[in-house]
Protein backbone atom coordinates (compact mmCIF):
# COMPACT_ATOMS: atom_id res chain seq x y z
CA UNK A 1 0.00 0.00 0.00
CA UNK A 2 1.43 3.75 -1.07
CA UNK A 3 0.70 6.64 1.39
CA UNK A 4 0.78 9.97 -0.53
CA UNK A 5 1.95 12.69 1.69
CA UNK A 6 -0.34 15.86 1.34
CA UNK A 7 1.96 19.08 0.85
CA UNK A 8 -0.50 21.53 2.58
CA UNK A 9 1.41 24.48 4.58
CA UNK A 10 -0.08 24.28 8.04
CA UNK A 11 -1.37 27.49 8.75
CA UNK A 12 1.03 28.88 11.69
CA UNK A 13 -1.54 30.92 13.47
CA UNK A 14 -4.29 28.50 13.66
CA UNK A 15 -2.90 24.81 13.69
CA UNK A 16 -5.74 23.74 14.78
CA UNK A 17 -8.17 24.45 12.09
CA UNK A 18 -6.27 21.60 10.32
CA UNK A 19 -5.15 19.54 12.65
CA UNK A 20 -7.57 19.63 15.69
CA UNK A 21 -6.68 18.81 19.28
CA UNK A 22 -5.36 15.28 18.87
CA UNK A 23 -2.48 15.94 15.85
CA UNK A 24 1.18 14.71 17.06
CA UNK A 25 4.35 15.05 15.06
CA UNK A 26 7.96 15.51 15.71
CA UNK A 27 7.62 19.44 15.35
CA UNK A 28 5.78 19.26 18.69
CA UNK A 29 8.39 16.24 20.61
CA UNK A 30 11.00 17.92 22.63
CA UNK A 31 7.92 20.88 24.27
CA UNK A 32 6.15 17.84 24.85
CA UNK A 33 8.78 15.65 26.40
CA UNK A 34 9.67 18.97 28.47
CA UNK A 35 5.87 19.25 29.17
CA UNK A 36 5.74 15.99 30.80
CA UNK A 37 9.16 15.83 32.68
CA UNK A 38 7.41 19.28 34.16
CA UNK A 39 10.43 21.40 32.69
CA UNK A 40 7.52 23.55 31.38
CA UNK A 41 4.18 24.61 31.81
CA UNK A 42 1.27 23.30 29.20
CA UNK A 43 1.34 26.56 26.89
CA UNK A 44 -2.45 27.79 26.93
CA UNK A 45 -4.66 27.24 24.27
CA UNK A 46 -5.78 30.18 21.91
CA UNK A 47 -9.29 31.40 22.83
CA UNK A 48 -9.40 31.13 18.81
CA UNK A 49 -9.40 27.27 19.38
CA UNK A 50 -11.40 26.78 22.10
CA UNK A 51 -13.86 28.18 19.92
CA UNK A 52 -13.47 26.60 17.14
CA UNK A 53 -12.92 22.89 18.94
CA UNK A 54 -16.43 23.51 21.23
CA UNK A 55 -18.24 24.59 17.72
CA UNK A 56 -16.80 20.87 16.35
CA UNK A 57 -18.04 19.11 19.46
CA UNK A 58 -21.43 20.91 19.35
CA UNK A 59 -21.94 20.03 16.10
CA UNK A 60 -21.05 16.39 16.18
CA UNK A 61 -23.35 16.43 19.12
CA UNK A 62 -26.05 17.58 17.18
CA UNK A 63 -25.72 15.72 13.84
CA UNK A 64 -25.12 12.16 15.62
CA UNK A 65 -28.06 13.20 18.46
CA UNK A 66 -25.31 12.11 21.42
Amino acid sequence: MKVMAANIPVNPFAPWLQMGWGFVNKSIVNNTVDVLLDRKEMPEKPEGAIKYMENIYRIRKEIWNV
